[in-house]
């Protein structure tokens, strides 16, 4: 998730967004393999 913020969009907490988007707030990681939402 981290490397994903990183190249995302969002300028506030991406991070956490991205992550609230995905269901795995606050500290959870995809699975390999796992379908996630990001934003482009």
């Amino acid at each position: 998730m981290e490397a994903l913020a990183e190249k995302s969009p969002i300028t506030n907490y991406a991070l956490d967004k991205l992550r609230v988007l995905n269901g795995m707030y606050p500290d959870g990681q995809p699975e390999p393999g796992q379908l996630i939402k990001i934003v482009d």
